[in-house]
């Protein structure tokens, strides 16, 4: 509740609402000086939802239950956690710019499913890093623009969540982001399909989202089956990239960033292997970007022409590579082609 300054609360009281009244003074906020502080907290009791509740006699106690999550999301406020019991949800959630927190009992069966009728989960509200969603299965989503998560100009956290089978005509099969900090953390994004870019993960619009644990594995797409990164900053660590399939980049497809002044994605730790390009760029396709690759393993992918089964770099690309294995990648291994891409 503080700011930048000194912040103080002298007297505390409980509400009838179970809630809490909190007086003070503040040097943060009003006309300067010390002004008095007067602060309405409410209790933080979480919304239930359980395949037995009812969106028509439930209050969301965890004994009269919601049965849908997004009864539940419509219910809440900002703060606010929603926990949902285990069994199979059949609907398209919308945190409508609230920041909180969607808690599944267990992601290998806590289900939500879309159904082919839409994007299964959409943050399109300015949600920030205080909205989450955890511990859940996200399948059979699927519009013409997104499959399974979209986040335009929001940056929820995205934690233990298996994101698979979901696709979309566009762009981001699994994951989309625009103009997007999003968290992805102890996430497994597999089996998801887009008939553009980005089968796992589609990434644009200056996006600085940071990936951690991750693994992508067995997408498709046109360019980029694994991670397709346009004009954004992805901070990848400690996360495998295996056995996708696009026609420029295979695990990852890495586009149009400055080759000159940085800023462009950075990737530790992380494995990148049999992956497959149907044209260049089995692991690693990037033109016209820079990426630092530290503690990386490219090993066994492959390319359908003999252009860089492992990474295939162009137009003034520059490469940092630190400690990285580069093996078995066939027929050929790093291609450096036109104007100048370069190796550090």
């Amino acid at each position: 509740f503080g700011g930048s300054s000194y912040d103080y609360g002298w007297s505390v009281q409980q509400t009838n609402d179970d809630g809490y009244i909190i007086t003070g003074y503040t040097s943060s906020f009003g006309n300067g000086g010390a002004d008095v502080w007067l602060l309405k907290v409410k209790a933080s009791n979480p919304w239930h939802v359980a395949t037995t509740g009812s969106d028509q006699t439930g209050n969301g106690s965890e004994d009269n239950p919601f049965a849908t999550i997004q009864t539940a999301i419509d219910t809440a406020s900002d703060g606010d956690t929603v926990l949902v019991a285990a069994g199979t949800y059949v609907e398209n959630i919308n945190y409508n710019g609230k920041n909180i927190s969607v808690i599944g009992e267990d992601r290998e069966t806590t289900i939500i499913d879309g159904n082919q009728s839409g994007v299964v989960v959409t943050f399109m509200g300015s949600e920030d890093s205080t909205a989450m969603l955890s511990g859940f299965t996200i399948t059979d989503g699927f519009s013409a623009d997104v499959g399974g998560i979209i986040c335009i100009a929001s940056s929820p956290t995205l934690t233990n969540l298996m994101i698979s089978a979901n696709s979309t005509t566009l762009d981001g099969g699994g994951v989309y982001l625009w103009g997007s900090n999003t968290t992805l953390m102890n996430v497994t994004i597999s089996g998801n399909s887009a008939s553009n870019n980005g089968g796992g993960i589609f990434c644009g619009g200056n996006s600085s989202p940071t990936i951690t644990n991750v693994t992508v594995s067995g997408n498709t797409a046109t360019d980029g089956g694994g991670i397709y990164s346009a004009n954004s900053s992805p901070t990848i660590t400690s996360t495998e990239v295996t056995d996708n399939e696009g026609g420029w980049g295979g695990g990852f497809c890495i586009l149009f960033g400055s080759a000159l002044t940085g800023g462009n994605p950075t990737i530790s730790n992380t494995i990148v292997a049999r992956n497959h390009g149907n044209y260049h760029g089995g692991g690693l396709y990037i033109d016209e970007t820079k990426v630092s690759l530290t503690n990386v393993s490219i090993t066994e992918n492959t390319s359908n022409e003999m252009q860089g089964a492992g990474i295939h770099a162009r137009n003034n690309s520059n490469i940092e590579l630190v400690n990285v294995i580069h093996w078995s990648n066939e027929p050929s291994s790093i291609v450096f082609q036109e104007a100048g891409a370069e190796s550090v």
